[in-house]
């Protein structure tokens, strides 16, 4: 799953709302800012969107996002935009993007790319707009889980966070040595010969059970 950068003209502005997704008891915060002109950049390729993206900001980014001020300004000039670190999504046959906690964003920045797209936009410049009515049609799209680091999540447990979500985006570029996943109190994270519950029989784990190079994981006989 890649990152994707993208770089338009800020032409609609939704208010925050709220939305309980399925498999969360928490209702998470989320706007949808509408950029034309958009262009989006994926790894060896270009692509160009279309007349319209929608980028829809969740969480944090959804709340801290200026949209007063970028409302306000574009009153005299094109607000140009870049976001950094979304991901595509599609919905019924609409590409959207995608903003949790590891985007960004960057108005009016002072680079070529942003300047040229406003020469081009000023001709024909309108106002941002408030959109009242996404939050009704979107209240069907299921939120992406919140981005997070390696770090955040390394020494949860699972069975206590059965019902949060979060994307994790990790690089594996070596393994020298076999390790477990901590899923169990009783197995602790390394391999144990009598892992076992009153319900469930012993099962021996031998040093020849570790997975060999190149695998991922060993998942104690926990029960």
């Amino acid at each position: 799953m890649s990152m994707v950068d993208v770089l338009g003209v800020v032409s609609v502005i939704s208010h925050v709302s709220s939305l309980r997704t399925r498999g969360r008891q928490a209702e998470v915060m989320k706007r949808t800012v509408t950029i034309s002109n958009a262009r989006f950049t994926v790894p060896h390729s270009n692509r160009d969107t279309g007349p319209t993206v929608d980028v829809v900001l969740w969480g944090e980014r959804a709340t801290s996002f200026p949209a007063e001020q970028v409302h306000r300004d574009s009153g005299s000039s094109p607000q140009i935009i870049i976001f950094v670190g979304t991901l595509v999504r599609s919905y019924a046959d609409n590409v959207s993007l995608s903003g949790g906690s590891s985007c960004k964003w960057y108005i009016n920045a002072l680079v070529p790319e942003v300047n040229a797209l406003r020469a081009s936009a000023e001709s024909n410049h309108r106002p941002v707009i408030w959109d009242q009515g996404k939050v009704a049609a979107e209240s069907i799209i299921v939120a992406v889980p919140e981005h997070k680091k390696l770090k955040d999540i390394k020494y949860l447990h699972p069975f206590e966070n059965k019902k949060k979500e979060w994307l994790v985006i990790v690089k594996v570029l070596k393994i020298d040595r076999s390790w477990w996943y901590n899923a169990c109190k009783n197995a602790l994270g390394q391999p144990n010969h009598t892992v076992t519950r009153t319900s469930a029989p012993i099962i021996p784990v031998t040093p020849s059970d570790r997975l060999p190079q190149g695998q991922l994981l060993y998942v104690s006989p926990c029960f």
